[in-house]
């Protein structure tokens, strides 16, 4: 776990706390598991996509000790840095009603992200520089995507190395040798 500095809330301290940028996968128990480390919670609510929760605990201390150990921590392990913001009672009951709250993003992630933005950018660019100049049939061909080398290889037709059945679908075959036919009638015929 990783923490940092807390800063102001905007809000008044109270028993809410609107916990924000989770990512899956985590089981419901584990987070109130993880918050009532810090205090009693008594009701805990997750949107549908469990990117967000609204945890109620059982008084104003509860929720200031949770948010001052808990927020900007990574957590579950793999997932992002979370946030810890006090909402007032109305607000609780405007995000249950709505389910769709987007809450505040961690200066963390926010630079995580932007790091990520960069990233993609510049491998569009590459992509984009590598694409002028080719056809659309050499940038479907999947040596191309893989990273092999493109090599102009003689195109060969199945019915030349193989025979074919009349019957649709056809049924492509390899003979057997003169020999190898001659082996299998001997075994038989024992």
């Amino acid at each position: 776990m990783t923490y940092n500095i807390v800063p102001e809330s905007k809000v008044e301290p109270t028993n809410l706390l609107l916990i924000g940028n989770l990512q899956r996968p985590y089981i419901h128990n584990s987070l109130k598991n993880l918050l009532n480390e810090h205090g009693n919670v008594t009701d805990l609510w997750i949107n549908s996509k469990k990117t967000y929760a609204i945890a109620t605990f059982s008084n104003n201390e509860g929720a200031q000790t949770a948010r001052k150990n808990l927020y900007n921590v990574k957590w579950p392990e793999n997932g992002k840095y979370i946030t810890l913001d006090f909402i007032e009672e109305s607000e609780k009951a405007q995000t249950l009603e709505r389910g769709d709250y987007i809450p505040p993003v961690s200066e963390n992630a926010m630079a995580e992200e932007s790091k990520d933005n960069l990233a993609n950018n510049d491998q569009k660019e590459n992509v984009s520089s590598e694409r002028k100049g080719l056809s659309k049939k050499e940038l479907r061909d999947p040596r191309r995507r893989r990273g092999d080398r493109m090599e102009e290889e003689p195109i060969t037709e199945l019915t030349k190395i193989f025979r074919k059945t009349i019957s649709k679908p056809s049924i492509f075959y390899l003979p057997n040798t003169k020999e190898k036919a001659d082996k299998l009638l001997s075994l038989r015929r024992k």
